[in-house]
């Protein structure tokens, strides 16, 4: 019976992060931040880069710092790559480029592209990805 229990409660838990995000990311900002960094390893990629891109940005970039690499590998290519860019520059040089380090080349080069727009530009806040109709 526990076991069930708990099933439900982590299909009820995934249920709202995907229907919804914003709601999520604000419930967990309001826990420590190692406990971020826990859940946010715990999910699939694409969810914890959702939750990434709608934690505030001070959370979002200490979670981001405190990563580890393959959690880093996998979710930070899935984030909206201007969001991505203004929270990496709220990392210490350090931590910015070991995370740059583990990420494509090509995304890399385009996150240091965006990052030498001055802050509340329209380069600093563009998405450089575009769709084809």
């Amino acid at each position: 019976m526990q076991a069930e229990t708990l099933s439900l409660e982590m299909d009820l838990a995934q249920s709202f992060l995907v229907q919804h995000p914003a709601e999520a990311a604000k419930a967990l900002e309001k826990s420590p931040l190692p406990d971020i960094i826990r859940h946010l390893e715990s999910e699939a990629p694409q969810n914890a880069a959702s939750l990434l891109e709608r934690l505030e940005p001070d959370a979002a970039a200490k979670a981001i710092a405190g990563l580890p690499d393959e959690p880093t590998r996998a979710v930070l290519p899935l984030m909206n790559p201007g969001r991505l860019a203004v929270l990496l520059t709220r990392l210490d040089d350090d931590i910015r480029a070991q995370n740059l380090s583990l990420l494509d080349a090509a995304l890399g080069e385009e996150l240091q592209r965006i990052m030498t727009y001055p802050p509340d530009t329209a380069g600093a806040l563009m998405d450089p990805r575009f769709s084809i109709y």
